[in-house]
């Protein structure tokens, strides 16, 4: 929904772009829905640093600031908030001490039940 409402996206991944490559020949249909992939080989320093997520608000031509980042890892929450943005954790339920850990760094949302909980109406966007 966020694609049908003019939201600009991207992926923001810590794996380097060869290894991206490979993982998204089976996910073609959300890399079309994507303005920006910004992979951990094309940034300095890797999460909890927020250098990727401040990359592809750049690429993005967007303030990390006015940014949702939606994560399923603790480091990647931390980046996120280190870039300033609205945060989005969503715990695998596979591992559930990773959502203890995701829950103790307070997230701007918290999604245990998955990203079908997210409700983009709520936010105030400025596209």
């Amino acid at each position: 929904r966020l694609k049908e409402m003019g939201v600009p996206m991207a992926i923001a991944t810590s794996s380097p772009r060869p290894s991206f490559n490979q993982k998204m020949e089976y996910h073609k249909e959300i890399l079309k829905l994507m303005d920006v992939v910004v992979t951990g080989d094309e940034v300095k320093r890797g999460k909890p640093q927020p250098d990727i997520f401040l990359e592809a608000a750049r690429r993005l031509g967007k303030d990390a600031t006015k940014c949702l980042v939606f994560e399923d890892s603790a480091l990647g929450i931390a980046g996120a908030q280190a870039a300033g943005s609205l945060t989005v954790a969503l715990p695998d339920p596979r591992f559930p001490e990773n959502a203890r850990k995701l829950a103790d760094l307070k997230p701007t949302w918290l999604l245990k039940d998955g990203i079908g909980q997210f409700d983009p109406e709520e936010l105030e966007l400025e596209i």
